[in-house]
């Protein structure tokens, strides 16, 4: 594993949900590289802008960044938790969330020097990343929204 991981890095689980279907990722590379890849590199363009935009919304279930609650952007908002058994999500198109994250993995592979991604941490995203184009390929035939969250 990188040594660039955050103490609180180290134990991460990302959960992406909708009615039809789920998985929740333990992987550090995937929080590290992928969702705060906006704290790593300065985006280019503004849709390079926009996509960095809704990872960085993704809430911490527990510590949310009280900010972030009833953000929006187009096809995402965050929405507070409804009760003391419930956290914070991101919720967002399939489409938008799969096109923010090809953004930023191909923003990842064009600053990968700079951002020191390791080959297995790169080996690593990869398999996370298809776990989750998986669910967002059944909510987008479900018609359905997708919720975001990550416990770290």
């Amino acid at each position: 594993m990188s040594d660039g991981y955050d103490r609180d890095e180290m134990l991460v689980q990302v959960s992406v949900a909708s009615p039809a279907g789920a998985c929740t990722l333990e992987d550090p590379s995937l929080l590290h590289y992928i969702l705060r890849l906006g704290e790593s590199i300065e985006a280019a363009s503004q849709d390079d802008r926009e996509a960095l935009d809704v990872l960085r919304a993704i809430p911490h279930a527990f510590d949310p960044d009280e900010e972030l609650i009833g953000a929006f952007g187009r096809g995402w908002r965050v929405l507070p938790a409804r009760g003391a058994l419930d956290w914070p999500v991101l919720e967002v198109t399939p489409q938008r969330l799969r096109s923010a994250l090809r953004r930023a993995h191909d923003l990842l592979w064009s600053n990968a020097a700079a951002v020191r991604v390791s080959a297995r941490d790169i080996s690593q995203l990869e398999i996370s990343l298809e776990a989750i184009y998986g669910v967002l390929s059944q909510a987008e035939a479900a018609g359905v929204p997708v919720s975001v969250s990550y416990v770290a």
